[in-house]
């Protein structure tokens, strides 16, 4: 599905084959991440460490993805939580998200996205 999805990006403005594989891959995404990551993540105190060296990378470009668009102070407040390793990484996997982005969809006004945070 990713590979299908990179070639239907790379092949912009022919929207077609990347709206279905963007719109299949968020609605098992997004069903599974509300029903239980969301929870998880709200209760979570510490992120435990990657068990490798790879997987370090994987968590790093994944943060990278999440935390884009999201306000300074609420990813300092994650970034507090996270294994020192994975926090030197953000810094480039944020930046190499921001210019994927920007290479797909063109200059992009900075967000401040917050969620509410209980407690």
């Amino acid at each position: 599905m990713l590979e299908r999805g990179d070639r239907g990006f790379a092949e912009l403005p022919a929207l077609g084959e990347a709206r279905a594989v963007v719109t299949e891959l968020l609605d098992a995404h997004l069903a599974t991440e509300e029903a239980q990551v969301i929870k998880f993540l709200r209760t979570a105190k510490e992120f435990p460490a990657p068990p490798s060296e790879s997987m370090l990378d994987t968590y790093a470009q994944g943060f990278g993805w999440a935390s884009h668009g999201v306000a300074p102070e609420v990813l300092k407040q994650l970034d507090a939580m996270l294994p020192p390793a994975l926090s030197a990484k953000l810094p480039a996997a944020r930046a190499a998200f921001d210019a994927k982005c920007e290479l797909v969809w063109g200059a992009i006004a900075r967000t401040a996205s917050r969620t509410s945070v209980p407690g």
